[in-house]
């Protein structure tokens, strides 16, 4: 239970965050949570839930197994536990009902490092699931109205009957191979999908990362040039270390013109391909990246050609 929680909770990716909206009631990406976002509060790019930059807040939204809920709301109530952790002191919990299920509700402070936060936690069983709803703001941050404006917004949750389909908001759509299987959507701008084969050594497992970014006058390719703007992007690649020299050929990719680059280096201390695309459209691009064992790599590269042809960007 406490890695599924942890694991949950630290899926953050950094994207680059949507512009705020007015007030609304949002079904949050692949959650059953509705809630309202209210002015000043953006959807998460990452995570199911909503994201105040001027408060430096965020109400984050995890799913649990449904047989969780009770010894979960049995230590929220106790006031400990794996959701409050050590660090946290809850200064009023109480037991509630949300959309007609029994829920949990409460508040308090927690110390990390030499800041505090001021915390709210709702934990909320379904037959489906226990739905955590966990929001913080730096206490040097809290203000009596924003204070009022963190509680409208969570008081405003209700639990639909359906999940919501993530796909959904994704700006591009992508196929399938026989082998690639969509496996995880990271936001609404970046899936995975990976090798469906088993292999022997998970480590070695090929993966194709697809996801969108943009910028608001294309400064960050017109002032060095698209290639050195692709190339920049698969040099900061995380996960590959001592990567070899690029090469990249200009490619288009139906109404879009782009570079594909292509590449070796370490991955687990494995030789691995390495295959970018990054196409343009406006001030927006699409990026792919498939990363898989050199030891196969005339297979990798002709499945990582298939399914960045098959990705094209959603039409209005």
């Amino acid at each position: 239970m406490r890695t599924i929680l942890k694991t949950a909770l630290t899926w953050i990716i950094l994207l680059i965050l949507p512009l705020a909206a007015q007030a609304e009631r949002v079904h949050l990406r692949g959650s059953f949570i509705v809630m309202e976002r209210a002015d000043g509060f953006v959807e998460s790019p990452t995570l199911p839930g909503l994201i105040w930059q001027e408060a430096k807040a965020a109400v984050i939204t995890t799913e649990l197994p449904a047989s969780s809920y009770g010894a979960l709301s049995q230590e929220l109530l106790a006031g400990k536990g794996i959701i409050t952790g050590q660090d946290m002191e809850l200064t009023t919990v109480e037991e509630t009902q949300i959309s007609g299920y029994p829920a949990i509700a409460g508040t308090g402070r927690q110390r990390v490092g030499v800041g505090t936060f001021e915390k709210w936690i709702i934990l909320i069983g379904t037959p489906e699931a226990a739905l955590l709803i966990s929001a913080q703001m730096p206490t040097l941050f809290v203000t009596p109205s924003r204070q009022a404006a963190m509680e409208a917004v969570l008081a405003s949750i209700a639990v639909a009957p359906e999940r919501s389909d993530p796909l959904a908001a994704l700006a591009f759509t992508f196929e399938e191979t026989p082998r690639f299987k969509l496996t995880q959507v990271l936001s609404a701008y970046a899936i995975i999908l990976t090798d469906s084969h088993l292999v022997a050594d998970p480590a070695s497992r090929a993966m194709f990362v697809i996801g969108t970014g943009s910028e608001p006058d294309c400064t960050l390719w017109q002032t060095h040039g698209k290639q050195a703007f692709a190339e920049s992007l698969i040099q900061r690649l995380q996960s590959v270390k001592a990567l070899e020299p690029l090469e990249t050929a200009p490619a288009q990719f139906g109404a879009s013109d782009g570079f594909r680059t292509e590449t070796h280096g370490q991955v687990n201390g494995q030789r691995a391909l390495v295959v970018q695309t990054v196409r343009f459209d406006g001030c927006r691009f699409a990026r792919t990246i498939g990363i898989g064992p050199a030891s196969s790599e005339a297979q990798y590269r002709q499945e990582f050609r298939t399914l960045a042809d098959g990705v094209a960007w959603k039409t209005p």
